[in-house]
């Protein structure tokens, strides 16, 4: 019997891909004094860089600094590190999903990103170019995004984005991080990035 294909959309940041800690370094040139997080851990909350020591004014400066519309910002995004989460079987079970159904990351990257975006999931998870689709929504609204793709399945990280998505009739999978703590009855909280593939591999 042939498996359905079903949509499966992926959030990036915090699932796959490790943002905070280059972040961190892009404000520290920005002028920040940031108080540390413990190595190989997350901040303890998803607006983190001023809680941390960074003021309005240096937040905005890295941000302008990353933009992927500069060399330098395009750099950035191409060059961010695997999440700590992402193992050998990580990759692999990616990979057979790949063949099973439709892949989709949705990201809330800046407006632009998407091309890097691309080249980063080419070059650090190695699925080949038609093996996936990029959405970028700098707004960061992805329900609208989840409902017109006809996403079945979501992977996030954050808490709101999970409250948002309720609204959107696929089952949601939250990858346990300790900035997304909190009540979320639409979502099965997992563990690690391998439990959520592993789980929508069972369906």
């Amino acid at each position: 019997m042939t498996r359905p294909l079903r949509t499966i959309a992926l959030d990036l940041d915090g699932v796959f891909a490790e943002f905070n800690t280059p972040f961190v370094r892009v404000l520290r040139d920005a002028g920040a004094s940031l108080r540390p997080w413990p190595k190989g851990h997350d901040p303890e909350c998803w607006h983190w860089p001023q809680r941390y020591g960074a003021t309005y004014e240096q937040e905005q400066a890295a941000w302008a600094a990353v933009a992927p519309t500069t060399f330098e910002g395009e750099l950035f995004w191409m060059n961010l590190p695997l999440h700590r989460d992402v193992t050998s079987e990580v990759i692999t079970a990616l990979d057979w999903l790949a063949t099973q159904h439709s892949l989709v990351f949705v990201t809330g990257r800046p407006s632009g990103a998407a091309s890097a975006t691309r080249r980063w999931i080419e070059h650090k998870l190695g699925l080949a170019h038609d093996q996936f689709e990029v959405i970028v929504t700098p707004e960061g609204r992805k329900a609208p995004i989840l409902s017109a793709i006809g996403a079945s399945v979501l992977v996030e990280d954050s808490l709101s984005q999970v409250r948002q998505c309720a609204i959107a009739p696929c089952r949601t999978y939250l990858v346990d991080r300790a900035y997304n703590q909190g009540e979320c009855s639409s979502a099965i909280r997992v563990p690690s990035t391998l439990a959520a593939l592993r789980q929508i591999e069972e369906l």
